[in-house]
């Protein structure tokens, strides 16, 4: 049986921004808070987008998952193997050569206990409003330049997982992202992206979305 998930609540600002409440905001390069070892971010944490970003999500639902347990939990058999052996291996979120498998994150977070993982693929962005009005929060992937409203530094990314939390007052979206920056660099991890720099990017990205169902 699924742990019990929050109350699914929006918040709307005076401008009209909304965005999804009571969900973590957690960097990739910085210690995993649910892993037994101190200071310790993962097994790979530079590669750890995706399985950071399905971290946030299943936090949000009372799943306390290390990043290690999504990224090399078997979607075969369920067990976790850190073994350099596997680490090319198909059946798992995260491999070596590839970064995060999307095509096995449905399998994967059924073994740690989600009914199913819905995985679309060729979206719209007015899909993407729609599932946010509904206060739905979203793991979607970015691919090329990525810019922010705010002041603070973008990049360029071959490929990059993070958490679509709302949208602006200007349909541009609001998302926790993962990327890690160095803790003295204080970039925090929700920001507001560019509404025409995510299209682009999301769209380079396959234009996907997934939404976890416990």
């Amino acid at each position: 049986m699924a742990p019990g998930s929050p109350p699914r609540k929006i918040e709307i600002d005076l401008a009209g921004s909304i965005t999804v409440q009571n969900i973590p905001q957690y960097n990739q390069g910085l210690p995993d808070p649910h892993a037994e070892e101190e200071d310790y971010a993962g097994w790979k944490p530079g590669g750890y987008c995706g399985p950071t970003s399905l971290q946030m999500l299943a936090e949000f639902h009372g799943y306390k998952l290390t990043r290690d347990q999504i990224a090399r939990t078997s979607a075969r058999d369920g067990e976790i193997s850190l073994d350099k052996g596997t680490m090319h291996g198909s059946e798992y979120i995260y491999a070596w050569d590839k970064g995060t498998a999307r095509a096995n994150i449905p399998d994967v977070m059924k073994k740690l206990g989600f009914r199913t993982a819905d995985l679309r693929q060729g979206e719209d962005y007015s899909r993407l409003r729609y599932m946010v009005r509904r206060s739905t929060h979203l793991l979607v992937n970015v691919k090329g330049r990525v810019k922010f409203t705010d002041e603070g530094p973008s990049y360029k990314t071959g490929g990059h997982y993070m958490v679509l939390v709302g949208m602006d007052a200007n349909d541009n979206p609001i998302v926790n992202d993962p990327y890690p920056w160095k803790a003295e660099q204080e970039v925090p991890v929700q920001r507001i992206m560019d509404r025409e720099s995510f299209e682009n990017a999301w769209s380079r990205g396959g234009a996907m979305w997934l939404k976890l169902i416990p």
